[in-house]
């Protein structure tokens, strides 16, 4: 499984991986830099091995497909034409500058391992907003 995500959630991610590995969870990293031009033949290159893909987005693109985050887009278009490709599963929080804590973190690791022998029912989650429907 892998975590996917840019800018101030990188932290977060570290520590909770880090933790999570500690325990005997295999769960990996990919710090986006850039979103545009769109890494494309790295993203491919990294994630095309995962059995899942987390991608924690700190914005909400209306009118998107499963109504989620621009990340969350970009790598399941970039991800499609994969013979064998990864389940893409959406996490959206830090809206409005609420801090991705690392206990956030933790919780979608566990969701992502929870969703690899299981069909994704769910495909976008909301955290740390008011209503919040994990």
């Amino acid at each position: 499984m892998v975590l996917v995500g840019a800018g101030t959630v990188s932290k977060p991610m570290k520590v909770a991986i880090k933790s999570m590995r500690a325990k005997g969870a295999k769960v990996g990293m990919l710090r986006l830099r850039w979103f545009r031009p769109f890494p494309t033949r790295e993203v491919i290159k990294y994630l095309s091995n995962s059995s899942v893909v987390c991608v924690v987005d700190r914005d909400y693109s209306m009118g998107s497909p499963n109504g989620g985050g621009v990340f969350y887009n970009e790598i399941r278009s970039a991800l499609y034409d994969l013979e064998e490709r990864p389940k893409v599963i959406n996490f959206i929080g830090g809206l409005g500058g609420r801090e991705v804590t690392i206990q956030d973190v933790e919780k979608i690791i566990k969701i992502g391992l929870e969703q690899r022998d299981t069909p994704v029912t769910k495909p976008v989650y909301w955290f740390g907003v008011r209503g919040e429907r994990w």
